[in-house]
Parts: structure tokens; C-alpha cells; sequence
């Protein structure tokens, strides 16, 4: 029980360290803002990935 109790403490202090490191902490909230836009992109980009005109959207008027 010992052993285990150690290795839980040992985790629980590397999360505490990388939580004081700002830099972590805005990185971390960078990553989880760039997977969540990634994962929520259907419903977040108003028109498919195929849906642009391109030659129409270059003419001239």
C-alpha cells in the first residue's frame, strides 16, 4: 500500500508543478481551444469544404 501511495503522491505533485508553470497553463488552454474548434468544425463553418466557387469568386463583375 505504501508503494502505491508514493507513486499516487509522486502524480499528484507533477500535476501540482505544471499547474504553477503559467506557460503550461496557457499552452494546455491553447491545445484544448484548437482540438474543441477541430472537433466542432461542422457545425462551426457555415458552408462545406467543397461548397467554394473559385473561378466565379476570381471574375470580374
Amino acid at each position: 500500500m505504501t508503494t502505491t501511495n508514493n507513486v499516487a503522491d509522486a502524480r499528484l505533485s507533477s500535476w501540482r508543478l505544471l499547474a504553477r508553470n503559467p506557460v503550461t497553463l496557457v499552452s494546455a488552454l491553447i491545445l484544448l481551444t484548437v482540438a474543441v474548434v477541430a472537433v466542432t468544425a461542422n457545425w462551426i463553418a457555415p458552408f462545406g469544404i467543397n461548397d467554394v466557387d473559385v473561378p466565379n469568386a476570381l471574375a470580374p463583375p
